[in-house]
């Protein structure tokens, strides 16, 4: 949660910013002005909003966020990954201001416009690999995790897929049956994307020791591949389904190495 900066701190620990110094507590957080706001957020916002800290932030430049109180914080994690070249970059701004007053939207699905196709050739280009690529451009991480879902599937002409315990991968449906980090993620949402499983994460550990996969078991069955296995001997090999793990995060990992081939 977050905290007053003790008196004790000397400024000499303090940055300068346009914004003055940085770190600086006006008041102690949440401000009045932030609690206001945040009540107002919680009647009318969807509980699917989960925050983690009462930040009601008023602006923000490079790596120095501002709330709404006035209190001065670092963003040391560039506005959740998103943010890489810091808040509010002079060059973005202006390359944000000059698309605005030519072309807000059209559709990209139905429609051509020059900078989604220099976009497109731009991410070409810097992605390593030789041969032509292809590139869909999506509005978060969960919809590029279905779409390669979705890739997968019509790539391999296969159906099943393994993701790990632990791993986020969106809320979105078919992502979320990818997803095992909480199990509050999935509740109520079953039935989920089906025949997928989860696996244990690979350490060094377990590849030095292909037993320590196993649940109490030193001879698990090889699975079979996904693409000649029916769902019900997949099950007898894996010791779980995707359906076992849809409705609950809790679903102990599989009796096998769960390596066998998948379509992710």
């Amino acid at each position: 949660m977050l905290q007053s900066r003790p008196k004790s701190v000397s400024a000499k620990s303090q940055a300068p910013s346009p914004f003055g110094p940085v770190p600086h507590i006006a008041t102690t957080p949440p401000g009045p002005k932030a609690k206001g706001l945040i009540e107002r957020d919680e009647r009318y916002s969807s509980p699917s909003y989960t925050r983690d800290y009462p930040l009601v932030v008023k602006r923000a430049l490079g790596s120095v966020v501002e709330d709404v109180d006035g209190n001065r914080y670092l963003d040391l994690a560039a506005g959740i990954a998103v943010c890489a070249t810091g808040h509010c970059h002079p060059d973005v701004v202006a390359a944000i201001t000059q698309q605005a007053s030519n072309l807000i939207h059209i559709c990209g699905s139905d429609f051509y416009y020059p900078p989604m196709v220099e976009l497109m050739e731009k991410l070409s280009s810097i992605t390593p690999g030789s041969g032509d690529k292809k590139v869909l451009l999506t509005n978060s991480g969960a919809e590029a995790v279905e779409a390669g879902f979705k890739l997968a599937r019509h790539h391999t002409n296969r159906k099943y897929a393994i993701s790990f315990h632990g791993a986020f991968h969106g809320r979105t449906m078919g992502a979320l049956a990818l997803t095992s980090s909480k199990a509050r993620q999935k509740e109520k949402f079953s039935p989920l994307v089906p025949s997928h499983t989860h696996s244990p994460y690979t350490t060094a550990a377990r590849s030095s020791n292909p037993d320590a996969h196993s649940s109490g078991s030193s001879h698990s069955p090889k699975p079979p591949s996904p693409s000649a296995a029916s769902p019900s001997s997949w099950k007898t090999a894996t010791g779980c389904t995707a359906e076992t793990d849809n409705n609950s995060d809790q679903t102990a990992p599989p009796t096998s190495p769960a390596h066998q081939s998948s379509a992710s």
